[in-house]
């Protein structure tokens, strides 16, 4: 895969963490109005361990550059349009390796040019779940193209130029101060591999190299947040609290 070790070994601690919507709507009627509902990393990290929660793709972006940095790694948020944030981490040859937990990617992805492995003209397979995946770089702008099974394509551009703080800072807040659906994804293994397990709008299925594939739908919030803290080890109080909170917005915009 042409991962540098030094990247991969902190990209592996984040292993069992799912990007999940959950823990914002708990926490939200917590803070004070006018108060940042934008977590630190003490306090995210205290509520991992507390109740096994993690955050959105900006927390998980905040954390894992902070893991990075932690190890003499330079790194750096970056964006797409549509409040989405990724990482980007560059190893000791110079090398550039796009890192995005708010996906819940299996692996980072190569996206230097000027690395002999670097590669635009094959579909790359193990590094997302569920999908194949097409990068092109033009500019400071990676293009992926995500190529699923049955034929269904999508596609994603991420801005490589760095955030700055006070911008990734203020898109960050915006997020935590939009409550819409609950969404909880995490990497699980099954068959010897790793899948991507998802719950959306009373919604769950995992998704591998062949297909989705949808579990049976449940009758009460409580079931479904039984479910969800069984794949994502968020405690079921945290969930089940998260999921009441969100029942009479799901489906608004």
């Amino acid at each position: 895969m042409n991962i540098s070790r030094e990247i991969l070994e902190v990209w592996s601690r984040f292993d069992d963490f799912p990007m999940e919507t959950l823990t914002k709507a708990w926490y939200y009627g917590q803070v004070p109005p006018g108060r940042a509902r934008q977590r630190s990393l003490d306090l995210m990290k205290e509520h991992r361990q507390r109740y096994g929660t993690s955050g959105n793709c900006f927390d998980l972006a905040f954390w894992l550059r902070d893991e990075f940095q932690k190890n003499g790694v330079s790194c750096w948020a970056v964006g797409t349009d549509h409040d989405h944030a990724a990482t980007m981490a560059q190893d000791g040859h110079g090398y550039r390796y796009f890192c995005d937990l708010g996906d819940q990617w299996l692996l980072p992805l190569l996206a230097d040019p000027a690395h002999p492995g670097y590669r635009e003209d094959l579909e790359l397979e193990g590094l997302f779940p569920g999908a194949k995946i097409k990068p092109r770089i033009s500019g400071n702008i990676l293009d992926i193209e995500y190529l699923r099974p049955g034929g269904h394509i999508s596609r994603q551009a991420f801005n490589l130029t760095p955030l700055g703080e006070a911008d990734l800072k203020a898109r960050a807040e915006a997020t935590q101060n939009n409550l819409h659906d609950a969404l909880c994804e995490c990497r699980i293994w099954q068959g010897g591999k790793r899948v991507h397990w998802e719950y959306s709008q009373k919604k769950s299925f995992i998704s591998n190299d062949e297909s989705r594939i949808y579990e049976p739908g449940l009758n009460s919030l409580e079931e479904w947040a039984q479910r969800i803290s069984q794949r994502s080890g968020i405690k079921y109080e945290i969930t089940l609290k998260a999921l009441e909170i969100y029942e009479p917005l799901e489906g608004k915009e």
